[in-house]
């Protein structure tokens, strides 16, 4: 739920730090390099770039934040 107050907090930096898609896809891709096979690894970096496309054609950003 978005309020004033979260705005505000967001807009004065003083909210929470949060994280982008891109950062938590590349942080699992990273952590899971070592546990994954090659092909299942080559499909998560594929989704992530189609992921970024979609933002960039249908959302017009690059970056979506997730707020927990």
């Amino acid at each position: 739920m978005i309020t004033a107050d979260k705005v505000k907090a967001s807009y004065l930096g003083l909210d929470e730090e949060h994280k982008t898609l891109k950062e938590i896809i590349e942080y699992h891709n990273e952590k899971m390099k070592d546990v994954l096979k090659w092909g299942t690894l080559k499909n998560y970096h594929t989704t992530a770039k189609y992921l970024q496309e979609f933002l960039k054609k249908k959302k017009k950003t690059s970056v979506m934040l997730i707020i927990n």
